[in-house]
This record gives C-alpha cells, structure tokens and sequence, in this order.
C-alpha cells in the first residue's frame, strides 16, 4: 500500500473502533488531515475496498474493516497504551483479594471485564469454564438485533465445546483470533493467553479497542 492509502485505512479504522459506524469519505477528510482531494479519498477508499481490505454495509455508503483489514491492522498499525494505573491498582487488588489461585483469577476476570468493557471467560481444564461481563457484550451495537443476542447467548451458554479449540489456539504470550480463527464465533474476536493449564481470554466484536485491551490481558496474566 502507498503511504497515503495506510493513513487513511489506519484513519478509518481508528474512528470506526471509537464511533462503532462505518466511516464516510466526508468524515475522513474532516479527521484524517490528508493533503489531498475528496476525489483521491474516494478514490483510495474504493481501491482498499477492491483489495479486500474495506467493505461498506448496504445501508451506508462508509466503510468499515474486513476481517483481512482487521488482520492487517494488528499486523501493521497496532499502537498498544500503558494500562491506566487506575486499571492497575484495581487489578493488583484483585490478585491480592485471595490465596486460591482459582478464585484469584475469577476476580481479576470480572476486574479485566470491568476495565476492558468486553467479556472475561476463563477456562480451568477444557471441562470448568467461568464467564464474566456478558453484559458488555450485548452493549455493543454489533450486538443489540435479536437474532445476534439469541445466537451468541447459546455459543456462551456452551463455551465448553469450543474452549478445547480455544486450548488448542492459546500460547503463553497474548494472541489475538480474529473472524474465522476465532473458535466462538467468526463476527467476533477473543484475545487470550494461556497461563499453565488456565486459559484467559477477552470476547467483544471485531471492532475491540485492542490498543487498550491487549496491555490489559498482558497485566493481568503478569499478576497470576
């Protein structure tokens, strides 16, 4: 890609992960401080669309990331943040709130849910999964048609036939499953970390903030 073009696609998908619609040429222009003509924006959001990178809904004319644009981007243009200390000190108290391993990390899941607004699942052994901060999922507006709330309430509600895929998937450092590589569900991502046999993960739409997210699981598992 031309240097122009990944500002842009950087641009675009920067103001759909903070603004959760898909991103018009005009609202581009106004943001992304490009010396250029409406008609060359146009111009490149079309050729990135034509590579596969972009895609517009049928009811917009803006943009929003593909799941090879996604892949790109954490490829490319990730530009991952310090966790707040407010963050920290919440998770630190946590960690601290028990000797029992298990429960240690059950409470830094709803913490890690509560500081990343996506939904913690945690998985001791392929056979004993806890969940936390479902609620944050259905807040995304990804999420709110019925039949979405109805199909992702059923993969939740049998998280333990996919938590052996996910087993499978999770290393030591922090992996990000993007669509298809995603075991629970292709329209999502997870990001999620192993640490010995426990599996701790971040479920939330495709559009997750993952400069922030990833510092986040990174902390915690730090803390276990």
């Amino acid at each position: 890609m031309e240097n122009r073009k990944e500002q842009l696609f950087r641009t675009i998908v920067r103001q759909h992960i903070a603004l959760g619609e898909p991103i018009g040429s005009k609202y581009l222009l106004e943001k992304s401080h490009l010396d250029c003509s409406p008609a060359t924006v146009r111009n490149d959001m079309a050729d990135l669309e034509q590579e596969g990178y972009l895609t517009h809904p049928h009811t917009s004319a803006g943009r929003v990331p593909t799941e090879k644009g996604w892949k790109w981007f954490l490829e490319r243009f990730l530009e991952e943040q310090d966790v707040p200390k407010k963050a920290q000190e919440a998770l630190q108290k946590a960690s601290d709130a028990s000797d029992d391993r298990q429960q240690v990390i059950k409470q830094l899941a709803k913490t890690l849910a509560e500081s990343s607004k996506q939904t913690a699942i945690v998985s001791f052994g392929p056979d004993d999964t806890f969940y936390t901060g479902l609620f944050n999922l259905f807040s995304q507006p990804e999420f709110q048609a019925h039949d979405m709330v109805q199909h992702i309430s059923h993969i939740v509600d049998h998280l333990d036939g996919v938590i052996a895929k996910l087993y499978k998937q999770a290393s030591q450092d922090v992996e990000v499953l993007v669509g298809s590589d995603n075991p629970v569900d292709e329209r999502c991502s997870i990001v999620v970390t192993r640490v010995d046999d426990d599996v701790i993960a971040l479920l939330g739409p495709m559009r997750m903030d993952y400069d922030r997210v990833l510092p986040l699981l990174r902390y915690t598992r730090g803390l276990i």
